[in-house]
């Protein structure tokens, strides 16, 4: 347990230097949240999250993600977007939070709010969350 507990420290710990980092799921299913997501809420990331669904060439990801965010705002949450198309413009958000304070502390507000309760269910279960600091 320890060696897996210090691989998402040291994951952690890498990806805190980055504005965005990049969830992309493998499954559209209900609740299927993976660590992808929950790894960058601690790095203090701004997440883009969603899948890809072949099929349809759309992102996407859980359909309820949104349940088990901190914040309705603390992901880029890719299905927001209409297509692909729409998606690759919209791209240009993430250049304009990466320039703008005011968008940065949009998407990171929920560190310094109280946490969505399915959000501080969530910590109590999933180890890498557990350092979390915010106020919950």
């Amino acid at each position: 347990m320890w060696k897996m507990q210090h691989a998402v420290d040291v994951k952690i710990d890498m990806i805190k230097r980055y504005l965005f980092a990049f969830a992309f799921e493998n499954s559209n299913q209900r609740s299927m949240i993976t660590e992808k997501l929950m790894h960058a809420l601690p790095a203090g990331c701004n997440p883009v999250y969603g899948a890809i669904n072949k099929q349809r060439l759309q992102y996407h990801g859980a359909p309820n993600v949104r349940d088990y965010l901190p914040h309705p705002d603390a992901a880029v949450v890719v299905s927001d977007f209409k297509d692909i198309g729409v998606f690759s413009r919209g791209t240009r958000y993430l250049t304009k939070i990466a320039k703008s304070e005011t968008l940065v502390r949009k998407h990171t507000y929920w560190g310094r709010t109280k946490l969505a309760l399915n959000f501080v269910a969530m910590l109590k279960t999933h180890q890498s969350l557990r350092n979390l600091r915010c106020s919950a």
